[in-house]
């Protein structure tokens, strides 16, 4: 009956705090990467509204590079990976409440965008309570 119960409460905190993060519309900005070559890629951002961070990871999860991207108006940017090896990487655009990555596959004569995943970023504090 208490392990029925936490749970309750547990997924009760959880709905809570995702509906405190959700809005009408979309939180995220309208953006896009898409292959420009096989050595750069093209982000482009409709509105950037506040300050946000463009993160390449490899496949293991170490951060090859990492740019900030200023508040205001659009943003357009090529970035150019021909240092890298051919292999899969990933491109993270984050800020404080939602996080964009792209898979990226980087062979010798291509490069391939592949998806899209888009996560509301959670609390610490939120976590820790659920995974108690």
């Amino acid at each position: 009956m208490k392990t029925a119960m936490k749970r309750t409460i547990r997924m009760c905190i959880l709905l809570v705090g995702l509906m405190t993060y959700a809005e009408n519309g979309d939180p995220k900005p309208a953006m896009e990467v898409t292959s420009v070559n096989e050595d750069s890629f093209l982000l482009v951002m409709s509105q950037v509204e506040k300050e946000m961070s463009l993160v390449i990871k490899d496949q293991y999860g170490f951060v090859l590079y990492l740019d900030q991207i200023e508040a205001g108006g659009k943003y357009k940017k090529t970035y150019n990976i021909s240092s890298l090896p051919d292999g899969t990487y990933y491109i993270q655009v984050l800020d404080d409440d939602f996080s964009t990555t792209y898979a990226m596959a980087k062979e010798a004569d291509s490069m391939v965008i592949k998806v899209d995943f888009s996560t509301p970023l959670i609390e610490e504090t939120m976590l820790a309570i659920l995974m108690n």
